[in-house]
């Protein structure tokens, strides 16, 4: 199957589980006019394959904050996600990302993690890590993926966690190493410079 038309329908299949979530709803659109918000994509970057394999819809508008996005998959806020502060560029449209798994960096800590990116590697912020566990909440299962671009305070990023049986948003110290935990990368996008 051409790799284009599987992406379309990977997207397509993204863009459905948001609208059955209720994302449209939140927004008032109806569900064509909310797919209508979605970019084509423009390229498949093999160059990438066995780095960044999984393609993800990540919807940065603000009407669907974390708040609202965390509630809608039912994680459970530790931390209260309107007190984190993104760094850098945060689209409020919906964009496309190219990432992993989230267990790259499984023996590095946040700050040693970035220190190895290469250098067309970013860390991801919460919206982004949020946005692999709406779609792909098994990668996330007995562990947690940490956000390099949301923190709190203090060298504290945020991240998500399984803890017993529900995921929940807490935080993770830069230069703390722990098992279970790792960080959660993506290629870089034209908006990071």
């Amino acid at each position: 199957m051409d790799r284009m038309i599987h992406l379309t329908r990977v997207r397509d299949a993204q863009v459905d589980r948001l609208i059955d979530l209720g994302f449209n709803k939140q927004m008032g659109l109806s569900p064509s006019a909310y797919r209508r918000r979605f970019p084509e994509i423009l390229a498949d970057p093999t160059e990438f394959d066995g780095r960044f394999g999984v393609f993800l819809v990540v919807e940065g508008h603000s009407s669907l904050d974390l708040k609202f996005q965390h509630k809608a998959v039912g994680i459970i806020e530790f931390v209260d996600s309107d007190k984190l502060t993104t760094i850098g560029f945060q689209p409020e449209t919906p964009y496309y990302i190219w990432t992993h798994d989230g267990k790259r960096y499984k023996t590095k800590s946040i700050g040693k993690a970035i220190e190895s990116f290469s250098e067309d590697e970013r860390p991801c912020s919460q919206i982004e890590v949020t946005s692999l566990f709406i779609h792909y909440p098994q990668h996330f299962k007995g562990c947690g993926i940490d956000s390099g671009r949301t923190y709190h305070k203090d060298n504290y990023y945020s991240t998500l966690i399984w803890v017993g049986d529900h995921p929940e948003l807490a935080l993770h110290h830069l230069n703390d190493f722990t098992p279970g935990l790792s960080l959660l990368s993506r290629r870089k996008l034209r908006e990071d410079g």
